[in-house]
């Protein structure tokens, strides 16, 4: 049924333009094509600035990796074939979750649908960015970490946490946090429950060494070939964007709240299913407390604008605040066991928590030799630790705040409002079913609604950059843009070529597209002595909704456009491209590039 609900629901997405940081992915799969074992050996362009290789990109190489596998499966660069493999991410992700609930919560098939139909997660679920594939592996691993930790496991979960572990490293060094989640996890149990685990704490410590063996493997061969350390070239350019400045953080933390409350569930279940008597009322204040600023002195803002961001902070900060009230609790364990695991039990069975699990089934690498606790005695700070973890590494690690940074922070939300509503309605699994179930029905439009925005987005620059490139293409004439994400990659499809910032290349009757939004960055020709404005060519989209808008201050892949992580439209120009000829070949002194880091 999850498999079935995934496909519904993504399958109209196949047809999606590429979008965002997708373009990256891909012309990293493209050169992998070429160089198959050093796939960022290739001269690189971003943000106007060039270097003759990509090697110090922060994410690691299976995304790009299977993006090679589809094209060359494919045969072609349709935006169907690779949608439709990256669906199995998103199913791998729903599938773990439901796998990872049913140890920690009733209805986990409720919860896995939540999780899928989550706002955040499910617009990212049709792009080709790391972001969802990384949180499936992280969920595949701590999913069968579980049984591990209780000492329940049988091989197969052993080699299953194994090879969630060896992809997320792979994919994302934000796997450091994942291998720090599961230590502490396994550290607590064990002294909680006082069990002798001598013998599982070498296999523990060998599997929570995959990813640092794979990085030492992989860096240390990247280091010969490219003689430097790669990382280091990564620090800087994190030091540069002064990742740590007290201003930026602060803004990361307000969008980190501010994304929780928009982009987890829709708010009003959020509500329902958090707040109490007297937390409801404080947050409630909250929401009028953050509408003075705006009455006062912030004069830039409409009046949707302010009520769109007290409605998202006081949802956000009502959710942390849930977050912190589970820390203290003592009921959800690291284990929550409500039925036997791994046979099939139906939900309306699981009114009785205290029935005693079935023993493990015998296997010859069990740790069955062990006593199984009760599980509920376990340390309840599995989910406070992974949502914390996420907020941490939003603040410290990343220079804007981002909705893709928080999904990671989604399924333990989800977990912890399943079980806040639990006790909210006591002992009447019915009414917990269908609470549950409201809160994804009232969820679904308001996914369904942003996902259609971003959809409509994406597609906008793909349209777009056919009709300039058809316009202005000629057998003497270049064109040239500077700009970045799917407008970029289409535009470079279609025969334009990006202009870096010091490039002198552009002669006389040359064509340069300039958009608003779409990160165009400075020229050598942006003075009126080498270049004249032809036209601003109008980029229309429908609908009220906006994803990334300066004048709606909607931000949903970064807050450098806005700290909104959702917007509606506040004006009918919302991104343009300006078209720009050149008059002159520019002949001035040529500056030395600024460099990344």
């Amino acid at each position: 049924m999850l498999a079935l609900l995934t496909c519904l629901l993504c399958l109209p997405f196949c047809h999606k333009a590429f979008h965002i940081d997708d373009r990256i992915y891909l012309e990293v799969a493209g050169n992998i094509l070429q160089k198959p074992f050093f796939p960022y050996d290739y001269p690189v362009l971003f943000e106007g600035l060039t270097s003759p290789d990509a090697a110090s990109h922060s994410h690691l190489p299976l995304t790009s990796y299977c993006l090679a596998a589809i094209r060359l499966l494919a045969g072609h660069q349709a935006e169907w074939p690779f949608h439709l493999a990256f669906m199995a991410f998103a199913l791998l992700a729903v599938l773990a979750f439901f796998d990872l609930a049913r140890q920690l919560v009733r209805f986990p098939m409720a919860a896995a649908a939540l999780l899928l139909i989550s706002p955040g997660f499910f617009v990212l679920s049709h792009s080709l960015m790391a972001d969802v594939p990384f949180l499936a592996f992280w969920l595949l691993a701590l999913s069968r970490f579980l049984p591990i930790c209780r000492g329940e496991s049988r091989r197969r979960d052993w080699v299953l946490c194994g090879i969630g572990l060896f992809a997320a490293a792979l994919t994302s060094l934000l796997t450091v946090g994942l291998v720090a989640l599961m230590a502490a996890c396994w550290l607590l149990h064990k002294r909680a429950n006082s069990i002798q685990v001598a013998p599982t704490a070498r296999r523990m410590a060998f599997l929570l060494l995959i990813p640092l063996l794979i990085w030492i493997f992989w860096y240390g061969r990247a280091y010969l070939h490219y003689d430097r350390f790669l990382l280091v070239n990564t620090v800087l350019h994190m030091g540069k964007r002064e990742t740590l400045d007290v201003s930026l953080m602060g803004l990361k933390l307000a969008s980190f709240v501010l994304n929780i409350g928009a982009a987890f569930l829709f708010p009003l279940a959020i509500w329902y299913g958090l707040a109490r008597a007297w937390s409801g009322r404080i947050f409630g204040l909250l929401f009028f407390l953050a509408l003075t600023p705006f009455s006062l002195w912030i004069e830039d803002w409409s009046w949707t604008q302010a009520l769109l961001f007290a409605a998202f902070l006081a949802t956000g900060a009502l959710a942390v605040f849930a977050v912190l009230r589970a820390t203290w609790g003592r009921e959800s364990g690291i284990g929550y066991r409500v039925s036997g695991i791994g046979s099939r039990v139906s939900e309306d069975r699981l009114n009785a928590p205290d029935a005693s699990p079935p023993p493990p089934a015998s296997d010859s690498d069990s740790d069955s030799r062990h006593p199984t606790p009760d599980s509920r005695t376990s340390p309840s700070l599995l989910l406070p630790l992974w949502f914390f973890g996420v907020l941490a590494a939003c603040l410290i690690l990343f220079y804007a705040g981002s909705v893709r940074y928080t999904i990671l922070a989604a399924p333990p939300l989800i977990l912890i409002w399943i079980n806040e509503l639990q006790k909210r309605v006591g002992e009447n699994p019915y009414l917990l079913r269908n609470l549950i179930w409201l809160g994804f029905f009232l969820t679904l439009p308001y996914s369904l609604w942003i996902a259609q925005a971003d959809y409509r987005f994406a597609d906008m620059y793909r349209q777009a950059a056919q009709d300039l490139v058809e316009e202005y293409s000629g057998p003497d004439r270049s064109v040239w843009f500077t700009a970045e994400w799917g407008l970029r990659h289409y535009l470079k499809r279609g025969g334009a070529r990006p202009l870096p910032r010091t490039s002198a290349q552009p002669k006389v009757g040359d064509i340069i597209l300039k958009p608003y939004v779409s990160f165009p960055w400075v020229t050598l020709y942006d003075s009126p002595e080498y270049s004249f404005f032809l036209r601003r060519h109008q980029l229309d989209m429908s609908g009220r909704l906006r994803i990334l808008d300066f004048t709606s201050k909607a931000g949903f892949y970064s807050t450098g456009w806005g700290i909104l992580p959702i917007g509606l439209r506040q004006a009918n120009e919302w991104e343009w491209i300006n078209v720009y000829q050149v008059k002159k070949k520019y002949d001035g002194p040529i500056p030395q590039q600024e460099r990344h880091w």
